[in-house]
């Protein structure tokens, strides 16, 4: 892993227990690079409820990235995280594609967790 993303994801995860224990709702850090050679994103996402989690399912048929995308939206602590993540502007996409991207590694992990309890 890069030193830089290392270090990111150290200090991010420390954010969000920091967060977590503030706004006293579980807060899970999104971090990744558009670009190699760029400093890694980072922004952060409130534990889903059960109704975006059954949202997600329902749509997972239908595209899972539109479902990760609805997810994102739902569950983005916006004044603690990157803007470019939530900016509307085309030049801003590739963040906003990333970090659909984490969520769903994040929700892949999640469901494979679960099919192995089975």
């Amino acid at each position: 892993m890069d030193t830089r993303l290392n270090a990111a994801k150290l200090e991010a995860e420390a954010r969000a227990q920091a967060l977590s224990d503030e706004l006293k709702i579980k807060v899970h850090p999104l971090i990744f690079s558009v670009n190699q050679n760029d400093d890694p994103v980072v922004g952060f996402i409130k534990e889903p409820s059960r109704a975006v989690k059954l949202a997600v399912m329902d749509k997972y048929a239908m595209g899972f990235y539109s479902a990760c995308s609805q997810a994102l939206d739902a569950i983005i602590l916006k004044d603690y995280s990157d803007p470019r993540i939530t900016s509307e502007r085309s030049e801003d996409d590739p963040y906003y594609m990333g970090a659909v991207y984490a969520v769903s590694e994040m929700i892949s992990f999640a469901v494979n967790h679960v099919d192995k309890k089975k």
